[in-house]
């Protein structure tokens, strides 16, 4: 089941993108990013290390993404351990606020799934940019492990340092039912020769 969901979301992606290509002349490929160092902080005290990596198409201003984004904590004094790793179809636009300066802005759909390893997975405090536990609903716990419904938000702030490549910081924000995610990091992007 999680895999068909999965394959769905792909498909019904590539099958939106293709058919824009066909529509609109200008749709293609825009650019490769990977975010190689980044954190999160997400509800009921999940907070780690994070990479992200996402392909880019353009349509004019608009923007449209595949991304691919995974975190981990780790505990050195062998404690719970958790992670995640979310897979997201996104759709917004680039701006140039002022000269040498990209904006992106996007939001999207995706799954995201949860592994927690020992301590109780319910049980925690706010974390800085969180809210409270959205519940503590036993049937929460019988979410981990498996692929849900996220809805991601991403603004990406770069600077271009020559035709092919940018460098910037960028954060975003997953919104499932499970624990809200929260990611930021420094973002390396090889452009399209334009």
């Amino acid at each position: 089941m999680q895999f068909r969901i999965l394959a769905l979301l792909v498909l019904l992606f590539f099958k939106m993108n293709y058919g824009n290509a066909q529509e609109d002349k200008s749709f293609q490929y825009d650019s490769f990013s990977i975010q190689p160092f980044g954190l999160y902080i997400g509800q009921n005290n999940f907070e780690g290390y994070a990479l992200r990596g996402d392909i880019n198409f353009r349509a004019g201003q608009k923007r449209i993404s595949l991304a691919l984004n995974s975190g981990a904590e780790i505990d050195i004094l062998g404690g719970r351990t958790s992670d995640y790793v979310s897979i997201s179809g996104l759709y917004g636009y680039s701006f140039k606020p002022i000269p040498n300066v990209e904006f992106d802005l996007q939001a999207g759909l995706g799954v995201i799934r949860f592994n927690i390893d020992e301590g109780d997975f319910l049980s925690g405090l706010d974390t800085f940019f969180v809210f409270a536990p959205k519940s503590s609903d036993p049937s929460d716990i019988d979410k981990l492990g498996k692929f849900i419904v996220g809805f991601p938000i991403q603004a990406k702030l770069r600077f271009p340092t020559g035709p092919r490549f940018s460098l910037g910081i960028q954060a975003g924000y997953n919104i499932n039912s499970v624990s809200n995610t929260f990611h930021w990091g420094i973002v390396l992007q090889w452009n399209k020769r334009r």
